[in-house]
């Protein structure tokens, strides 16, 4: 059915390794360019980024984001299923952009749905596969044109999206903490924060991997909140977060009626500041 994430040109488990050497069936002239990874050594902020418009606004897209990125900066493309990319199309797309990392593995994504959340992990998930060398994980959308020069440095700075200079926890009206006590017990419809939020903490992986118990110094368990847009967070977190997953996990994930991307990855850094903070 159309709501479904396994729908695209290839399932995603038809992706198979041949002598040590990845082959992407999704795009099978890719593997040779799966196989040129020599950025897979060094460090890199990675760039996950979530596309499904047509093949002309994302040459335009890369190139605004690799004009404004450091050469050790890596971007990392998930292509939607519900859009009709040829082999071609994305050939030409990737050997135009040497530092354009292509997912072979394609899911359904839809605006306000845990297929965005799912589609980030799973980008991730695939640049773990590469063997790529993550410093950082920077979140980013397809209508997302403003990046400026100098980002490599600020992330390395800042650790995190949730901490600020001093590694302390961000306390502004971007980033919103609400005490688990105060969300409503059951699923809500509607989109209301209280609504959404008893959505988010309906999910039964959630509670369990996600947020557990209340996060280090913290007296009262808490979900956290904000834009996922520009958000990022470490590596190594990030890496973590999709250790954590099975694959029950992940399909439940792309099927969540809400929009997860702004919940996961922010609650989990939270529960997990240890790993957050600014060495």
């Amino acid at each position: 059915e159309l709501g479904s994430h396994r729908i695209g040109m290839n399932s995603t488990k038809h992706n198979k390794r041949i002598n040590n050497t990845l082959v992407c069936k999704a795009f099978p002239h890719l593997t040779s360019y799966l196989s040129r990874n020599k950025f897979i050594r060094e460090p890199h902020l990675l760039i996950s980024v979530l596309v499904f418009e047509e093949t002309w606004y994302l040459k335009e897209f890369f190139d605004n984001i690799m004009a404004f990125t450091s050469n050790t900066t890596l971007v990392l493309a998930h292509l939607s299923s519900i859009s009709n990319y040829t082999e071609s199309d994305i050939i030409d797309i990737a050997n135009h952009h040497p530092r354009l990392v292509v997912n072979c593995y394609r899911y359904f994504t839809k605006a306000y749905h845990g297929s965005l959340a799912h589609a980030h992990l799973r980008n991730i998930q695939w640049a773990m596969g590469l063997g790529i060398n993550i410093s950082h994980v920077l979140l980013w959308a397809s209508n997302s044109w403003f990046i400026r020069r100098g980002i490599e440095n600020y992330v390395n700075k800042h650790g995190s999206s949730l901490t600020n200079l001093e590694g302390t926890v961000r306390k502004n009206a971007f980033v919103q903490r609400l005490d688990v006590g105060r969300i409503l017990p059951d699923p809500r419809p509607g989109w209301a924060p209280k609504e959404v939020f008893s959505r988010v903490w309906s999910w039964k992986p959630f509670r369990e991997v996600i947020a557990p118990k209340a996060p280090a110094g913290s007296p009262v368990n808490t979900v956290t909140l904000s834009k996922h847009e520009g958000a990022f967070f470490p590596g190594p977190l990030m890496q973590k977060i999709v250790k954590a997953f099975d694959e029950d996990m992940f399909e439940s994930l792309a099927e969540q009626h809400v929009y997860m991307e702004e919940f996961l990855f922010q609650t989990w850094a939270d529960h997990h500041s240890m790993c957050v903070c600014r060495k």
